[in-house]
């Protein structure tokens, strides 16, 4: 599985402000995008739900700023992701190593850029996973 984001940089970056797009990617080659959302406050809301779901459950990830989800089941060791008319499967193990990566990723790349980091999200999301 592969996880991708894309910040919008036409305004610049500002770390309270991600604004921007994921992207999520199956071996199989189905994808799944959400356009125009903040990053940060979804990769942390996907990294939560895959710690929280157990074998057989079916959990509903949302922000408050939005007005949609994402369902996210967990069938033995497979994870599957359902938005819109896309729907992804993937190893539990692969999703939670590729949201991670994706998470550190941004951190790192708004380190590089010397954004200052007073965004509550980015914090929760650093603890997460350093």
């Amino acid at each position: 599985m592969k996880v991708k984001y894309v910040l919008d940089k036409e305004d610049g970056i500002d770390s309270r402000d991600l604004l921007g797009n994921i992207s999520l990617h199956d071996i199989d080659g189905n994808s799944l995008s959400i356009e125009e959302i903040f990053v940060d406050v979804w990769l942390l809301a996907f990294l939560n739900g895959i710690f929280e779901i157990s074998t057989g459950e079916t959990l509903k990830i949302e922000v408050l700023e939005e007005t949609f989800s994402v369902l996210l089941t967990k069938k033995s060791h497979t994870l599957i992701f359902k938005y819109e008319n896309s729907i992804i499967s993937t190893n539990f193990d692969d999703a939670l190593s590729a949201f991670k990566g994706a998470g550190k990723k941004l951190i790192s790349e708004l380190q590089i850029q010397k954004e200052t980091n007073d965004n509550p999200t980015l914090s929760s999301l650093e603890k997460l996973l350093f």
